[in-house]
């Protein structure tokens, strides 16, 4: 009989920690019986259903432990606010443990971290803490050191970037690198003109086309494409997806047919196919999942230059960084390379290289 694995997942939205968990959970299914515990009846419930993943539906707030590059100020009402929810919730999340009888519970966030001493009280369960989230290079403060101390207390702990493993340098035995993948219909070829109808974009000769997956998301970058976007020719067309058509309008509405809105796409892949380069503009270290999905379609990446990122994105080698938050930065190396297809297709070839060794990693 398999041993069981819950896995404790806290957002209802499809995000790069959601997209992961699936390839994850796939992969552990292959060993173990799996669950999830997911906010029912939102959009990341759904992916689970359609992906044949057992999903153990909750309604209410886990809360979290918000503090990582990007995330809210302690002082904020959302840090607040979560850390009120996090004495509420436990008594729920208690009982739906009880139900499921678990070997192991995983969480999938270093967001739920403040769950790993009440799981060690109540359960006898092994309990694995999967970081997502990037830290910043400074960020060695008293929020840190609360993290590191629950991170401490559990007993695996898996991040997804060297840079975080070696920031954190945990005492516990069993710490590893598990860079984040993609599923295997990722590298399947796809027709180009079948995916600019896709996409429902009318693909035009001579047009370079630069995709950028974080609507109007400021950390992500949304102003400085927009800013790159007022200072290149008319030939750079923008693939735009993550928002609705009206609110990108809002940041994007002066460019006029030079900006394609594709909305919120589950399925990303027309997108890579169809696009020319990805731009990752974050305006503070994030986790770039984007940049080897790219990589799968053998694209190059452009993406703001954070110590945090460089193990995934190499300057001149996959891509090319740029100064963060500077759109004149962003608007050079996007015509840099438009106006040399010969380089971007090394780096592209090259990204194509990176995301097939992480995945080869991911899956062993």
């Amino acid at each position: 009989m398999k041993r069981k694995i819950v896995i404790i997942h806290h957002c209802g939205d499809i995000g790069g920690a959601g997209r992961s968990l699936i390839q994850t959970a796939k992969i552990l299914e292959e060993n173990y019986t799996v669950s999830v515990l997911c906010p029912s009846g939102t959009p990341m419930h759904n992916l689970l259903m359609e992906n044949n993943i057992s999903v153990v539906p909750y309604d209410f707030n886990a809360g979290s432990v918000e503090y990582y590059s990007g995330g809210p100020s302690v002082f904020s009402r959302t840090y607040f606010s979560q850390f009120v929810k996090r004495f509420t919730s436990w008594n729920k999340i208690k009982k739906l443990l009880e139900q499921e009888n678990a070997d192991v519970i995983m969480l999938n966030s270093i967001t739920l971290s403040f769950l790993i001493p009440k799981i060690k009280r109540n359960f006898s369960a092994k309990t694995v803490c999967f970081v997502r989230e990037t830290f910043p290079e400074n960020g060695c403060g008293i929020m840190f050191r609360k993290y590191k101390n629950l991170l401490n207390k559990s007993d695996a702990v898996l991040f997804i970037s060297d840079y975080d493993r070696l920031l954190f340098n945990l005492k516990i035995k069993h710490t590893i690198t598990l860079k984040n993948s993609v599923p295997d219909c990722f590298f399947e070829s796809t027709d180009t003109d079948g995916a600019f109808e896709a996409i429902n974009v009318a693909r035009e000769e001579n047009v370079f086309y630069a995709l950028y997956a974080g609507g109007t998301s400021m950390l992500k970058g949304s102003q400085v494409i927009a800013d790159a976007m007022a200072k290149l020719p008319e030939n750079i067309h923008l693939l735009l997806c993550g928002c609705s058509i009206d609110d990108g309008k809002e940041i994007f509405g002066k460019y006029g047919d030079r900006v394609h809105y594709l909305g919120m796409l589950k399925d990303m892949i027309p997108a890579y196919t169809a696009c020319d380069v990805l731009v990752f503009p974050s305006t503070k270290a994030h986790q770039a999942r984007p940049a080897f999905e790219a990589g799968c379609f053998r694209k190059p990446v452009i993406i703001s230059g954070f110590k945090q990122t460089e193990e995934f994105v190499r300057n001149e080698f996959n891509g090319l960084c740029f100064a963060p938050g500077d759109g004149k930065s962003l608007a050079e190396k996007i015509l840099y390379l438009s106006k040399n297809p010969k380089k971007a297709a090394e780096y592209g070839e090259n990204n194509y290289k990176l995301s097939i060794m992480q995945k080869a990693n991911f899956d062993s």
